[in-house]
């Protein structure tokens, strides 16, 4: 190949990755309308993203603090996020007022934790202190190869959430404070 190829083709590949460099450096664009919003709102909630979680509540609005999760936390988060889900089902507006519905399924935390609970129980534990591991360690695998296998129990609810515009975006009021509530 041509020296003069080799170099336009490697200019080529240089502006290339500059342009998409700074296409994502332009960030995402402000929800426009409620739903928007609200899909931000809830994939920063369930992701765990701080950041992205102020982004969508009022200024002035207390978010959560920023924590220091361990790395253990931040792994189980990103897996358990994974079984989340939401759909915004309806959205009313009222002017500068809105509410959505959404529907949100998500583990059943409180079942497995029965579940696994009752397969712990003290009396089925072993007597002999050196089969306690094994015994923990096999009933917390089967738990996790029937959950793999058969799906993560899971349980679905409707919630409302309330949002106001603040010039041009929409904004996620918590637990609509300050808000009427019309249900």
């Amino acid at each position: 190949m041509p020296m003069w190829r080799k170099t336009r083709f490697l200019l080529f590949v240089f502006a290339w990755c500059a342009l998409g460099c700074l296409a994502s450096c332009t960030g995402k664009a402000p929800p426009a309308d409620p739903s928007e919003a609200v899909t931000g709102y809830l994939e920063a909630l369930l992701s765990g993203s701080t950041e992205d979680l102020r982004s969508y509540l009022p200024a002035g609005m207390p978010a959560p603090p920023p924590e220091q999760e361990t790395f253990e936390t931040r792994f189980l988060r990103g897996y358990l996020a994974r079984l989340a889900s939401f759909q915004v089902e309806d959205v009313s507006l009222s002017g500068d007022r809105a509410k959505a519905r959404v529907a949100v399924t998500e583990p059943d935390f409180a079942a497995i934790l029965r579940e696994i609970e009752g397969a712990l129980s003290p009396e089925r534990f072993p007597e002999n202190d050196l089969e306690v591991l094994p015994f923990v360690s096999g009933v917390l695998g089967s738990f996790a190869a029937k959950y793999r296998n058969e799906g993560v129990p899971g349980r679905t609810y409707r919630t409302w959430l309330y949002l106001r515009r603040e010039g041009d975006v929409w904004k996620i009021v918590p637990d609509g404070t300050g808000e009427e509530r019309h249900e």
